[in-house]
């Protein structure tokens, strides 16, 4: 039985990177085969139900990935009469922080290609000096599929950047030295050699329309490739304080950027 004070928030397409949250589950809405039950499949009898299903699940999060509106056609889903859409549910961990980022249209990020050179000032939480790790880098890959040919459904020219969460990053006044700003910009570096695999795979393969949840799945498997190997050049490089093994990183990423034709 739902509780009468279970009241989960629902959420557009909203970026819950670098929160702590526990993914408890994801449901598609679609339209329903019978006609005589599209009288019933409004919007608002949408999110009934989904607040219904949260509060089973002790969700306080509804993430609406997919919308799709009644009238809309959304390759590759055809127009519909009912709205559809596709929303996953959390239970994040509700604080001063996260209920900032909630709050906000945009999350304040900066994208590789326009800003490759951090700073201390990047940086918005301000981390304790109680705080088990020096600094918090959250970083992920941003893709966006170019054009696609209407005749083959292929897509060309996908484009992939490395992205740094300044609204989420933080770092101990006592690291926030000139000589240790090096590590950060070799996380991003990092971050950005990581795109340009993904951009390179995805424009070597020329995924078709069809192929659309293939794609995302690749994309989840980069960005966790990514969040692995910044977690191993944080565990072993002690961060930064091991000098030679932090050179090791070092020329491994640079060696990496080279290859792949990343601009300073």
């Amino acid at each position: 039985m739902v509780s009468d004070s279970c009241n989960p928030r629902i959420l557009v397409k909203k970026d819950l990177t670098g929160l702590k949250f526990n993914h408890l589950g994801s449901i598609m809405i679609d339209e329903p085969y019978s006609y005589l039950t599209r009288s019933t499949c409004s919007k608002e009898v949408a999110f009934k139900r989904l607040r219904s299903d949260a509060c089973n699940l002790n969700a306080n999060i509804i993430n609406i990935v997919t919308e799709i509106n009644p009238g809309e056609d959304v390759p590759p889903y055809p127009r519909s009469a009912c709205y559809r859409c596709i929303a996953a549910f959390h239970s994040l961990v509700i604080d001063s922080l996260s209920n900032k980022i909630l709050e906000q249209k945009k999350r304040e990020i900066i994208l590789y290609e326009e800003n490759s050179e951090l700073k201390w000032s990047d940086f918005s939480v301000n981390l304790p000096e109680s705080y088990t790790r020096p600094y918090e880098f959250v970083s992920t890959l941003y893709f966006k599929a170019g054009k696609m040919s209407k005749w083959t459904g292929v897509f060309r020219g996908f484009e992939v950047t490395g992205v740094y969460y300044s609204d989420i990053s933080g770092v101990k006044k006592s690291f926030a030295s000139e000589e240790n700003v090096e590590i950060i910009a070799l996380l991003f570096d990092l971050t950005q050699v990581h795109a340009m695999k993904l951009q390179n795979f995805l424009n070597a393969h020329k995924p078709r329309m069809a192929d659309i949840e293939k794609i995302k799945k690749i994309v989840r498997e980069y960005s966790t490739g990514l969040d692995v190997d910044i977690s191993n050049f944080n565990k072993e490089t002690d961060f930064g304080n091991n000098a030679e093994v932090y050179r090791q990183w070092k020329d491994r990423i640079q060696m990496e950027a080279k290859e792949l034709v990343i601009k300073k």
